[in-house]
């Protein structure tokens, strides 16, 4: 493992072995609409919904796949919420999500090192759920704390049961993997649709962007990270990926960029985009997963709190 903050691990048996022993749905019957020759940018949901865009997760051990898991199922809430305006944007406690991945579901596997398998993530969520960050009695987990990661993530620690209760009621509904040689065209439509993606690879990306708003890449680590949105109306087609390093990585914080239709966009901080055949190549051969989510059990706004709008 090259950065200290890389944690993503890779077995293709447990794999195997959820996508076939898992109710979820794999892959759609119908085929999506294609985001081809669009841009499209789940962040810009968020803008519309609250006027700016949340701050990126900012990880301080190796828990990158309970980072980027649940930074992808944030976004899908915004998705939701604009489908249904009943619902509710919930910051998702990393903790939870890191010690369910590792322990409940992975068994204690890692050991004692960090790490964990995007698809123990996508496991825990569809039988465990989801918490909101908050304080569920003697828990704080109103802010991240890398401490309750490291000794929930501990073989036969786990996470505490209660809060295993308390997350049955917000499961991940419905997610897929991506298989295929043309990822990328996959994960663009995926976005565009409505869901969001997430990945793991060994591919790490250089701390700067350059006047298109790219990062090349450079070095290699096991990391897991989601992505958030495409580019095609210019002659380079990407995919924007979202690092869960704090605001700073890349470097500048966000940065406003003119795409190829001439729109500007402003990425967030520690989004940039990646070059849509460095995705391919990047997730390419074994040793990589590439998931989508598309739904999730929301948070419902409380009765009190609902605005009414007649016409």
């Amino acid at each position: 493992m090259s950065h200290p903050l890389c944690g993503y691990v890779y077995d293709e048996k447990v794999i195997e072995r959820f996508l076939s022993t898992s109710p979820m749905v794999v892959s759609d019957p119908a085929p999506p609409a294609s985001g081809k020759g669009k841009d499209y940018f789940l962040f810009d949901i968020e803008r519309e919904l609250t006027g700016s865009v949340r701050a990126p997760h900012h990880q301080t051990i190796g828990s990158c796949v309970a980072q980027g898991s649940t930074g992808a199922m944030e976004d899908l809430q915004f998705v939701q919420m604009l489908r249904q305006p009943g619902f509710q944007f919930q910051w998702i406690s990393t903790e939870v999500m890191y010690s369910l991945a590792r322990i409940q579901v992975g068994q204690g596997a890692c050991g004692y090192g960090d790490g964990a398998m995007v698809s123990w993530a996508f496991e825990a969520g569809q039988k465990f759920g989801l918490v909101a960050r908050g304080v569920y009695g003697q828990y704080d987990l109103t802010k991240y704390r890398a401490d309750l990661e490291k000794q929930w993530g501990t073989p036969r620690v786990g996470c505490p049961r209660e809060l295993v209760e308390i997350a049955k009621q917000h499961l991940v509904l419905k997610c897929s993997l991506l298989q295929g040689s043309n990822l990328y065209e996959q994960a663009r439509d995926v976005i565009f649709n409505g869901g969001a993606i997430v990945t793991g690879s060994n591919q790490l990306f250089a701390n700067s962007r350059d006047s298109q708003g790219f990062c090349r890449p450079s070095g290699h680590g096991v990391h897991c990270t989601y992505y958030r949105g495409f580019t095609e109306t210019g002659g380079r087609c990407g995919i924007a990926y979202q690092q869960s390093w704090g605001p700073d990585i890349p470097t500048g914080g966000p940065a406003t960029v003119t795409l190829g239709s001439g729109r500007q966009v402003t990425l967030p901080a520690g989004c940039f985009f990646v070059d849509a055949d460095e995705f391919d190549y990047m997730h390419r051969g074994g040793g990589n997963e590439v998931w989508a989510v598309w739904t999730e059990t929301g948070w419902l706004t409380p009765d009190d709190q609902v605005q009414f709008v007649f016409a």
